[in-house]
């Protein structure tokens, strides 16, 4: 899956750490949209990164990704005292159009 794969890549070049991935099955999406057939995936991340990389990677996804993405969840916790690392769990919803 190309959307996966690009997360993946990106996340990667990004310094940023996968520990969990999981892209759940393709449904169609409820709403018509003239000329398209448009399915949505949503895809569970789990990532340990530093605040500013975590920044960073979130702009690019809304900014730059070359899939359309909303964000449903995004969550944080610190690693303990004296860490800088942080674990992230990031749920996303990507759409997938494909002409008629």
């Amino acid at each position: 899956e190309e959307v996966v794969r690009t997360l993946s890549e990106k996340a990667r070049n990004a310094g940023i750490e996968i520990q969990n991935l999981i892209p759940s099955e393709k449904v169609v999406f409820d709403k018509h949209i003239a000329g398209f057939e448009v399915e949505k995936q949503k895809i569970s991340m789990d990532l340990i990164c530093n605040f500013k990389t975590l920044g960073e990677y979130l702009h690019m996804l809304r900014n730059e990704f070359p899939f359309l993405l909303s964000f449903e969840a995004l969550t944080i916790e610190g690693q303990g005292e004296g860490k800088r690392d942080l674990r992230v769990g990031l749920r996303l919803v990507a759409y997938l159009a494909k002409q008629n």
